[in-house]
């Protein structure tokens, strides 16, 4: 089964992962070359055998600490930077803290986290010929520490070049406002992470993986994708449109409504289990030329927000969250106010289920436009028959350039002014999640 990971990133210009923010996309991990970055699969085995250094003895940062990990690749290839905590006598008691994918000599990424104290140890690995590969050379710094703050700095030498990461920690080290700040150990995030900083693992085509949706949110999963068709007079049904990937491939015929109902279901039974991402795929029919106008779009979300009811958490609620007040038109636009004012807390959505919408008409000559101009049309038509605000939250493809997305700036194939109204898409993938998590 493929999986993938989604950072719902922001649109805003604010913390480590927000551009995209949330605005959030899915994000495959592929199985191929690209340029000079062979891909390397993940295989856990290899992972623990291969050997972990700790070269700061007693430099380690203390429990209840924060640490910032900043790590540089420093070559084209992919490298994979790993750090735990040892907090007993051997492997059975690591704990993870961060994991990190960059290649090319102006990427790199970091990260804030509490140290659960004991022991730190690192692991460097650079892809060779689609092999994760150790350097044999993993040189360090001597621990600096000036007033409160105590900083090392360890390298990798490889193949291509060298890599390098450094870690500073003190009683007065703290993340800013919304940067990523994963908990360790509890396997849920810390009170102050946002939405747009968190990262969703999901199976792609998930109602097309699984036969029961409450057995994979049962697994832990919090989000998942469901592609719908524009096929047969579904405009005046209830549920709403087939889920089913094309017309031509085998599906259950179950609906977008009931499968949101299950949803909804498992939300009931499992209170504050949320928030739960749904990803909802317009799809091509045996029409492509003339799927989804900006009715049928409008009709989609309209039955979204039927079915789930106060368990939506709308676009609304998020300006009214961003803000403190209610949208106007012709006021600060939805975009502008989630880029000044942030997504929510994380913890504050446990019973919320949030609807990104992607996808569109399909075109052999720039289908990026034409599946772009498909979800503009429906927020035009939403927005001129009588709502402020959509329901959901639209998402288009923004591929090699993630600034389309910031304040001011304009969505291919989507006027200035309808792109206002964003505040998530769709990114190209790069040659590893993480390194398209980066560019988010």
């Amino acid at each position: 089964m493929k999986s993938r990971l989604t950072p719902w990133v922001c649109a805003l210009v604010s913390a480590l992962s927000c551009t995209l923010g949330l605005v959030g996309s899915a994000i495959s991990a592929p199985s191929v070359r690209r340029g000079s970055t062979a891909v390397c699969a993940e295989d856990p085995s290899w992972m623990s055998r291969a050997p972990f250094y700790s070269k700061w003895v007693g430099s380690d940062p203390p429990e209840g600490q924060y640490a910032h990990v900043v790590f540089r690749p420093g070559s084209t290839r992919l490298w994979r930077l790993i750090v735990k905590h040892r907090l007993g006598g051997d492997s059975r008691t690591d704990q993870l803290v961060a994991q990190f994918y960059a290649a090319g000599v102006s990427a790199g990424s970091d990260m804030y986290y509490r140290s659960p104290g004991g022991e730190l140890l690192f692991q460097f690995a650079e892809c060779v010929d689609g092999n994760w590969s150790v350097p044999a050379s993993q040189p360090v710094e001597v621990p600096v520490t000036t007033g409160t703050v105590t900083r090392y700095k360890a390298y990798a030498v490889g193949y291509s070049g060298t890599a390098n990461f450094v870690i500073e920690f003190g009683p007065n080290i703290r993340p800013p406002s919304g940067a990523p700040q994963p908990s360790v150990g509890s396997g849920q995030p810390v009170g102050t992470t946002r939405f747009s900083d968190t990262y969703f693992v999901m199976l792609h085509n998930t109602y097309a993986e699984v036969d029961d949706i409450g057995g994979y949110l049962n697994r832990g999963l919090r989000a998942l994708e469901l592609d719908i068709l524009d096929a047969g007079e579904w405009q005046g049904h209830p549920d709403g449109p087939v889920v089913k990937h094309n017309p031509f491939g085998s599906g259950s015929g179950k609906r977008l409504g009931a499968y949101l109902r299950d949803v909804t279901g498992w939300l009931r039974s499992h209170p504050g289990g949320g928030p739960i991402l749904v990803f909802v795929d317009f799809k091509a029919s045996d029409d492509p030329g003339g799927d989804w106008s900006g009715d049928e779009v409008d009709r989609v979300d309209r039955v979204v927000h039927d079915v789930l009811g106060a368990s939506m958490f709308t676009a609304d609620q998020l300006y009214r969250s961003a803000t403190g007040g209610s949208y106007a038109a012709g006021g600060k636009s939805l975009r502008q106010a989630v880029s000044e004012g942030r997504w929510p807390l994380l913890n504050s959505m446990g019973a919320s289920v949030v609807v990104a919408y992607t996808g569109g008409r399909f075109s052999l000559t720039d289908g990026r436009k034409v599946a772009n101009e498909t979800l503009g049309q429906g927020i035009e038509y939403i927005v001129s028959h009588g709502r402020l605000l959509p329901y959901g939250f639209f998402c288009p493809e923004v591929e090699s350039d993630p600034a389309e997305i910031e304040p001011g700036r304009a969505v291919h194939g989507i006027s200035t002014g309808t792109s206002k109204y964003l505040v998530c898409a769709n990114l190209e993938v790069r040659d590893h999640y993480q390194v398209t998590a980066n560019a988010a």
